[in-house]
């Protein structure tokens, strides 16, 4: 049986992902709704009481924004599971790259995905494909996956954990799991044969560059890690520099988001704009 386990913000799912996954799952299944409606829990927390209540096999990670465009998908995870048994974690999309530096799995651009991505523009839900399959492979090996959607045997938890002490919010415990898996001597794998819509883009915060933080303190030293992919030694410094320029950029932006919200700046512009005003007049 595969456990599906969803963290909420809502007392329950919608009814359109239940629908949607009773109609495409294709086995037996249970749903482990996780309501996390009044905040009482991180990522990490929610996701640890889900695997305690899961009765499953196979425990699947879930957004609660998702929907599934394949048929049957159920049997295929667990057929991949048999495949390939010695994958501890599988995704539908994933980085072949992870600098040694306090990095997003995105930074590099060095990914592999196969997926729907949807999101809101001027009001309208708009979708496009998302296919890089540039380093497909039999098997795809990936150094980590996008948290949307997570398959794991339950065995796995025998040798990791959703790090609940470490992290406190909502970010990095995708790639966390991953290279805890990795570190398990166990290997994260892309799955190719499920299509899945994800209905909105993440958000970058204060709380997700510190959350990046705390992953490089902990992981760095197996940092960097390369998968399903080779490049050498300048290729590397040349990704390197890319995902520090990001990541310094990230942090200026939000450095400026907090200057302009803040009330020296609101004080500040009150007296210098009527200023500017009597000297245009002036002028």
């Amino acid at each position: 049986m595969i456990s599906c386990i969803i963290c909420s913000r809502r007392p329950d799912i919608s009814a359109e992902l239940k629908e949607n996954i009773a109609s495409t799952i294709g086995c037996e299944y249970e749903l482990v709704v996780i309501d996390n409606s009044r905040n009482e829990y991180s990522i990490f927390s929610a996701y640890n009481e889900g695997k305690r209540r899961a009765k499953g096999d196979i425990l699947c990670f879930m957004h609660e924004d998702i929907l599934y465009h394949t048929q049957g998908w159920g049997p295929k995870v667990v057929d991949y599971f048999l495949k390939y048994p010695q994958a501890g974690l599988i995704g539908v999309a994933g980085t072949h790259y992870m600098p040694a530096m306090p990095a997003a799995q995105w930074d590099c651009e060095l990914s592999s995905s196969s997926m729907i991505q949807g999101e809101f523009i001027n009001g309208e839900y708009v979708t496009t494909k998302h296919l890089h399959d540039d380093y497909k492979a039999s098997p795809t090996k990936v150094v980590a996956v996008d948290g949307l959607w997570m398959c794991m045997p339950r065995k796995m938890f025998d040798k990791v954990q959703w790090d609940d002490s470490s992290f406190k919010g909502f970010h990095c415990y995708d790639t966390d799991m991953a290279l805890q898996v990795w570190n398990a001597g166990f290997e994260v794998h892309l799955c190719w044969d499920i299509l899945i819509e994800h209905k909105s883009l993440g958000s970058v915060n204060k709380a997700f560059v510190e959350a990046c933080d705390v992953l490089y303190n902990k992981w760095k030293h197996i940092l960097p890690m390369m998968k399903g992919i080779s490049l050498n030694e300048r290729e590397q410094k040349m990704c390197d520099s890319m995902c520090e320029c990001k990541i310094l950029y990230r942090i200026s932006e939000l450095r400026y988001e907090e200057v302009i919200a803040s009330h020296a700046y609101r004080v500040g512009k009150r007296i210098v704009k009527p200023l500017a005003n009597l000297k245009n007049r002036l002028h």
